[in-house]
């Protein structure tokens, strides 16, 4: 992407190319949330009713080792400059660790504020590459966020299955 057209202007330098994503890659879902013809109902019309409670559990080394052998060594590197071979290849060493740190996350109810960070880049995705509408931003998390992810996923999947709760549109 060499340039944007915004508000008439072409915009080339790349710092203002970076501004202009960062201003409107935030402001993107509210504006599609507006276009969207629904009522404003509760959400809760939408699910089956339960009296099972969802608690996440806390989770085991071998877990997390297993979540780490799986990772997609092709995975972009986040902010934290960890790389998924990197973590792959040393997941022995730093699965209990890692799970320590999952399970204290679970147990206090704190999600680290260094796996909150992620590097956003934007994807052309068709029509007129000058328009920043055409683009749609990849989110990449760090590696060990995306471990944690899988654990709450899975436990989350799990009880949904298992008390037969379904969403109905």
């Amino acid at each position: 992407m060499a340039s944007l057209k915004v508000n008439g202007l072409t915009i080339t330098n790349p710092l203002e190319l970076s501004n202009e994503f960062n201003n409107h890659f935030p402001n993107i879902g509210p504006i599609l949330a507006s276009e969207i013809n629904c009522d404003s109902g509760s959400y809760q019309r939408y699910l089956t009713v339960t009296d099972k409670r969802f608690k996440l559990q806390p989770t085991n080394p071998n877990k997390v080792f297993s979540l780490l052998n799986k990772l997609d060594k092709s995975k972009a590197t986040g902010l934290d400059k960890m790389s998924a071979r990197f973590v792959r290849e040393c997941a022995d060493l730093i699965c209990v660790p890692i799970c320590d740190i999952c399970n204290q996350s679970i147990s206090q109810g704190i999600f680290p504020d260094d796996w909150k960070y992620a590097r956003a880049t934007p994807i052309y995705k068709q029509g007129d590459r000058g328009d920043v509408n055409n683009y749609r931003p990849i989110s990449v998390i760090p590696i060990v966020a995306k471990v944690f992810e899988r654990i709450v996923y899975e436990q989350l999947y799990a009880y949904l299955e298992e008390h037969d709760i379904k969403v109905s549109c």
